[in-house]
Formats: C-alpha cells, sequence, structure tokens
C-alpha cells in the first residue's frame, strides 16, 4: 500500500509532498496498536469514572 500526502502552504508558496510504502505485515500491525490503543483508552476511563 502506498500512502501520499501533499499539502501546499499558499502565503508562504512552499509545497510539501510525503510518500510512504507500507507492507501488509505492517498495515496490520499499525492496525492492531491503533484499535488496542482506542480500546485501552475507553476501558481505562470507564475504569477511572467508577
Amino acid at each position: 500500500m502506498k500512502l501520499t500526502i501533499t499539502a501546499t502552504d499558499k502565503p508562504k508558496d512552499q509545497h510539501f509532498n510525503y510518500s510512504l510504502e507500507l507492507s501488509g505485515k505492517q498495515i496490520q500491525n499499525t492496525t492492531l496498536i491503533i484499535c488496542g490503543t482506542v480500546l485501552l483508552g475507553i476501558a481505562l476511563k470507564a475504569y477511572l469514572k467508577k
């Protein structure tokens, strides 16, 4: 999978191009980490409300 981010700062007349190649394994691991972090945050928030 290829992720490309392009941005333009018109007042400064600057252009940014960023490209990142990710393998299927990296995408799977990243998704698991993000979902795990979100679920941990929800669980911690519920625990602290008690």
